[in-house]
């Protein structure tokens, strides 16, 4: 089962951020950031989805949908990287895997 700490710490370290950073910009403990990543029947609190989101750089529904299970921490790590971009460039990205993809 997928948990939202699968979603949040690949996200952090795309953007570069420690834990202790992302704990000290919502006002919690490095250990409440630690059990959401390492516990998955830990999350937080409603009162910092909003923050958290905001820091992540994505909206509270892509927080609480991590990505599927199917993807493994290579690919997570890509779309982890591809959220941190803007629309044009979001766009040259899209043009350059299309341009990879071979036909059948």
């Amino acid at each position: 089962m997928t948990s939202i700490g699968d979603f949040i710490r690949p996200r952090r370290e795309a953007l570069g951020l420690s834990a202790a950073d992302l704990a000290r910009a919502l006002g919690v403990t490095g250990a409440a950031v630690s059990n959401w990543e390492r516990q998955p029947d830990r999350a937080p609190s409603r009162e910092h989805l909003n923050k958290l989101a905001e820091l992540l750089q994505v909206r509270v529904d892509e927080l609480l949908a991590p990505p599927s299970e199917a993807a493994n921490s290579e690919e997570k790590g890509l779309v982890a990287i591809f959220r941190t971009l803007d629309a044009v460039e979001r766009k040259v990205v899209i043009r350059m895997i299309t341009g990879l993809k071979k036909p059948r």
